[in-house]
């Protein structure tokens, strides 16, 4: 599994220099995933790739916290409370749904307006990892479960 995602902002924080992987990025360098190769039979050596098509391994990035200028589907975004989804985003227009009724088209706005409006990007609690919390309990409570184990098929 990979560590990070297609779209996903990250940070150089390793250069081995040279011809390694990682030796054309500068220390800092901040970038937007397009591609990912992942190696299964070796760890940390999936490869990430920018827009140039450079790659570099995944122990040589970390995660950049996106900002409202990176706002794109499916990020949850919040004004005054009212939390309202991103259903899609064209250049500069971002289309979002209406607040708390995320099915729903309701308007688009520009990176500029959003930011003037004061809009910040928020965390969504997923809905499934809470049905999967709920599964592991219920067979625990069942006997069928016990440490992260079947005690029967």
């Amino acid at each position: 599994m990979t560590k990070f995602k297609v779209g996903q902002k990250v940070r150089c924080v390793i250069n081995t220099g040279g011809e390694a992987a990682g030796s054309s990025w500068e220390l800092g360098r901040v970038f937007t995933i397009t591609k990912i190769d992942e190696n299964k039979s070796c760890p940390n050596a999936t490869a990430y790739y920018d827009f140039y098509d450079r790659l570099v391994f995944e122990d040589h990035l970390e995660a950049v916290a996106k900002t409202i200028e990176d706002v794109d589907y499916p990020d949850i975004i919040e004004v005054r409370g009212g939390k309202h989804k991103v259903l899609a985003r064209i250049n500069d227009l971002v289309f979002m749904s209406y607040e708390y009724d995320f099915n729903s088209s309701f308007s688009s706005y520009t990176i500029s307006e959003l930011k003037e409006n004061g809009y910040k990007i928020v965390q969504e609690e997923v809905e499934e990892d809470q049905d999967v919390e709920d599964a592991i309990k219920l067979l625990e409570e069942k006997g069928k479960l016990k440490d992260g184990k079947i005690l029967e098929a």
